[in-house]
C-alpha cells in the first residue's frame, strides 16, 4: 500500500500545537511502518524537509512539490498531485484535505471551537475553517480526532457517523520527562512526607522552587484561551502577599491580544508579567521544570497537549474544569471553571502554598502519562489507515 502524507505543517520552523502533533506523529510512523510493513510513505512538501523530516529510510520518500505562490498550496498544487499520481491513502493531519483528493483520505479535526463559540475567532478564520472542516467532514473516508470530546462535538455539529470518527488521542515529548524510566510505575515515595502524610518542613524548604516563583503558560496569546481572566486571578494572587511570584506567558500572539495587552497595563503587572513569544522545544523543559505550575484556563480545547509535557515535568497543572481537559488530565488537575476568576486566584494561591497538594498531583500526573504516547498514536493511526 502506497500512503501518502502531508508533511507541510510538520516542517514548518516555529511549530505550535498542530504543526508538533503533525511532526511528532509523522516520526513515530517511521519506525511502525519501516518495522512492521511492506507499505511505502510519500512526504508531501512545499520546502525541502528538515529538523529531522528529511531523515527517510527504506520505504519512505520524500516528495516536493514546488509552489512559488505562498497560499493554496494544499488546495491547487497537492490536488493536481493527487490528480496525476494520487497514492492508496492521502493522510492530512491538519483538517484541510486537497480540492481533489483520493477516495481513501483520512483526515484530523483538531477541534470544532469555531463553530461552538465563534466570537473567540477573527471572522477569517471562521470562514476558513469552516469551509476546510465542512469539505473535509463530507469528502474524507474517515476522521481523526484527539478526543471523545471532540467525536461527540462533532456528531453533534455535522450529523455524520459515528462509525466514520475515530478517536487516537495524543503522546508528549520525551525530553519533557524528568525520570523517563520511571513512567508507567509507582512514583518515588513523595520526598516531602514523614510518614503518615505529615509534611517534613526541613525537607520542604530545601525542595520548595522558592528561586522561581512563576506560573507558566503555553498557548497562543489570544480570546479563545482566557488569558484575560488569568491576568485577574493573578492580580488578585499577587495581593495575598504573593510579590515575589511573576507569569510567564509562552506563545505567539493571536486574536485578541490588545485586550491582553491592555489588561497587563491595567492591572499593572507589566513588571511581574514576561512574555517570551515563540520558545524552540529544544528550551522548553527546562522552563517547565522550573515553573511552580502551569495554568491552562482556556474556554474551549479539543485536546491539550501542555497537560502531558506538565505531567512529564512533574509539574503541577491548573487547568479549565471544560470536557476536553477534563478527559486528558483525568484526576490529575486542579480544575477551575473557566469563567470565574475568583476561583482560579484561589487555584494559584493553593498550588503556590500547599506542597502537599503539589506533590499529589504530580505523582497523579506522572502515573497518567501512561495512558500517551506517540508510538500508541502511531500505532492506532495505522489501524485507521489498514482499515480504509
Amino acid at each position: 500500500m502506497i500512503i501518502g502524507i502531508d508533511a507541510s505543517r510538520a516542517n514548518r520552523r516555529l511549530k505550535t500545537g498542530t504543526e508538533w502533533y503533525s511532526f511528532a506523529l509523522i516520526q513515530a510512523l517511521k519506525t511502525i511502518i519501516r518495522a512492521e510493513s511492506d507499505d511505502r510513505v510519500l512526504l508531501y512538501t512545499n520546502a525541502p524537509l528538515e529538523g529531522g523530516l528529511e531523515v527517510c529510510g527504506d520505504g519512505w520518500e520524500e516528495r516536493r512539490l514546488g509552489w512559488r505562490f505562498g497560499r493554496l498550496w494544499t488546495q491547487i498544487r497537492l490536488s493536481w498531485e493527487m490528480f496525476w499520481r494520487p497514492p492508496d491513502v492521502l493522510f492530512i493531519p491538519a483538517h484541510t484535505i486537497p480540492l481533489i483528493h483520493p477516495k481513501r483520505t483520512v483526515v484530523t479535526i483538531h477541534d470544532i471551537g469555531f463553530e461552538r463559540m465563534p466570537e473567540l475567532y477573527p471572522w477569517y478564520d471562521r470562514l476558513y475553517h469552516r469551509f476546510a472542516v465542512r469539505f473535509a467532514v463530507r469528502h474524507a473516508s474517515h476522521i481523526i480526532v484527539p478526543s471523545e470530546f471532540t467525536r461527540r462535538e462533532m456528531i453533534e455539529v455535522y450529523h455524520i457517523s459515528a462509525h466514520r470518527i475515530t478517536v487516537v488521542q495524543h503522546g508528549y515529548d520525551q525530553r519533557y520527562t524528568t525520570s523517563p524510566q520511571n513512567l508507567g510505575r509507582e512514583p518515588h515515595p513523595n520526598p516531602l512526607l514523614r510518614g503518615e502524610g505529615e509534611i517534613d518542613e526541613e525537607r520542604e524548604k530545601s525542595t520548595r522552587r522558592g528561586g522561581s516563583d512563576y506560573f507558566l503558560y503555553i498557548g497562543r496569546l489570544e480570546k479563545k484561551k482566557n488569558i484575560v481572566g488569568l491576568l485577574h486571578a493573578f492580580a488578585e494572587f499577587k495581593k495575598r502577599d504573593k510579590e515575589g511570584y511573576r507569569f510567564v506567558l509562552v506563545g505567539r500572539r493571536g486574536f485578541g491580544y490588545d485586550e491582553i495587552s491592555r489588561t497587563i497595563t491595567e492591572l499593572h503587572l507589566a513588571d511581574c508579567t514576561e512574555e517570551r513569544g515563540w520558545v524552540p522545544q529544544t528550551e522548553m523543559p527546562e522552563l517547565l521544570h522550573s515553573a511552580t505550575a502551569i495554568v491552562l484556563p482556556s474556554f474551549y480545547e479539543g485536546f491539550g497537549l501542555p497537560l502531558l509535557e506538565a505531567f512529564a515535568a512533574g509539574v503541577p497543572v491548573i487547568a479549565s474544569a471544560i470536557p476536553a481537559l477534563r478527559e486528558v488530565g483525568g484526576d490529575a488537575v486542579y480544575y477551575v471553571p473557566p469563567y470565574h476568576s475568583e476561583m482560579l486566584t484561589e487555584a494559584l494561591t493553593r498550588i503556590s502554598s500547599d506542597e502537599k497538594l503539589r506533590w499529589a498531583l504530580i505523582e497523579k500526573g506522572r502515573k497518567r502519562l501512561a495512558n500517551f504516547s506517540w508510538e500508541r498514536t502511531a500505532r492506532e493511526t495505522v489501524r485507521v489507515f489498514a482499515h480504509e
